[in-house]
C-alpha cells in the first residue's frame, strides 16, 4: 500500500472503514463464524474480555475484592466495573455479552468462550453460564437507562476505529 506523505498505514486503514462500513450495510455481509482462539474472542468481544479478563480472572476473587462473599461478588464486581455512571463500554459489554449469546453456544463452549475472554470464574452455585451473563447484561442494562445513558456523538469510544461498530449507531 503506498502511503502518502504526511500520513501513516494507520491513517489510511482508518478512512477506509467508514466505506467498508456502507460497503457491508448495503447487504454485503459474511457469515460470521464462532471465533476459535483466544485472540479471535478477544478481537470479537474487546469489552466483554475486559470486564471478564479484569474481574474474573484466576486470582480476581483473592486480589480484588478478599473480602466479599462468594454470593455477593457478581454484585460487587458489576458496581466496581460500572463506577460513577454510565459509560460506552458498560453498553458495548451488554451488546457483547447479546452478541455472545446469540452464537447458540452449549454450556461447554460457552464455558471455553468465557475461558478464552479471560475468566477462570464459574457461574455462582445454581446458575448456567448463560443465565450468569444474562444476569450480568441484565444488571448493567438496568442501569444504563436509570443513570442516563446516550449513546456517544462521534466514533463509539468503547471500540477502536478500525472497528465497524465504532462507527454504529
Amino acid at each position: 500500500m503506498g502511503v502518502p506523505q504526511g500520513r501513516t498505514r494507520e491513517d489510511c486503514l482508518t478512512m477506509m472503514v467508514p466505506h467498508l462500513v456502507a460497503f457491508t450495510e448495503s447487504g454485503e455481509q459474511t457469515e460470521p463464524a464462532v471465533p476459535e482462539t483466544k485472540w479471535e474472542w478477544r478481537e470479537r468481544l474487546p469489552n466483554l474480555s475486559s470486564l471478564l479478563g479484569g474481574y474474573y480472572h484466576q486470582s480476581a476473587t483473592d486480589y480484588l475484592f478478599p473480602d466479599v462473599e462468594d454470593d455477593r461478588y457478581d454484585e460487587v464486581v458489576l458496581a466496581d466495573y460500572y463506577g460513577s455512571g454510565p459509560d460506552p463500554r458498560a453498553a458495548a459489554v451488554v451488546a457483547e455479552i447479546g452478541e455472545l449469546l446469540e452464537m447458540g453456544l452449549d454450556e461447554e463452549a460457552l464455558e471455553a468462550a468465557v475461558s478464552a475472554l479471560g475468566s477462570w470464574y464459574g457461574p455462582p452455585q445454581g446458575l448456567s453460564r448463560k443465565s450468569w451473563l444474562m444476569a450480568a447484561a441484565q444488571h448493567l442494562s438496568r442501569r444504563l437507562p436509570a443513570d442516563g445513558y446516550q449513546p456517544p456523538e462521534g466514533l463509539n469510544p468503547a471500540y477502536p476505529p478500525h472497528d465497524k461498530r465504532a462507527f454504529a449507531r
